[in-house]
């Protein structure tokens, strides 16, 4: 049974790093290999629309807590895949924000985007972008005084 928490973050372990689904990779006999991913996200924006999603997963333990995550390209159809609940906001309610979860959810080992184990280094390769996008867009909805 999925329930709401309070923790934005259930599980979340500070000391090792912010990223909470894991994955392992397994033979399927006759299916090529495959990622099988267990956990849970929250706070996704499009969640009740989208048909496909990019998933940040643990792929590996390393020391640096930045390392060992792989982005993932996970179809909404995929076995083990289920939608939440559309979470209530204060505001833009353009665009739906839900959970997403997994259970033993299996993608297919081409569905990797990037390299393995370096799905952090992809993500902040256009951060200070997207900062700087973010705050264009929201300047127009800052109050004048």
């Amino acid at each position: 049974m999925r329930e709401w928490r309070d923790d934005p973050c259930p599980g979340h372990d500070r000391t090792r790093s912010w990223i909470r689904p894991r994955t392992h990779r397994n033979p399927g006999g006759a299916e090529k290999w495959k990622y099988v991913i267990n956990g849970s996200k929250i706070f996704i924006s499009n969640g009740q629309l989208a048909d496909l999603f990019i998933v940040a997963v643990r792929t590996s333990s390393p020391e640096r807590p930045h390392d060992g995550i792989s982005l993932l390209l996970v179809p909404s159809d995929s076995p083990g895949f289920a939608r939440g609940r559309n979470l209530e906001k204060i505001g833009l309610h353009a665009q739906d924000t839900s959970e997403i979860f997994f259970d033993d959810c299996r993608v297919p080992a081409e569905n990797l985007l990037g390299e393995e184990n370096r799905g952090f280094a992809h993500m902040m390769q256009n951060l200070q972008q997207e900062r700087l996008f973010l705050a264009l867009v929201r300047w127009p909805m800052h109050p004048v005084r």
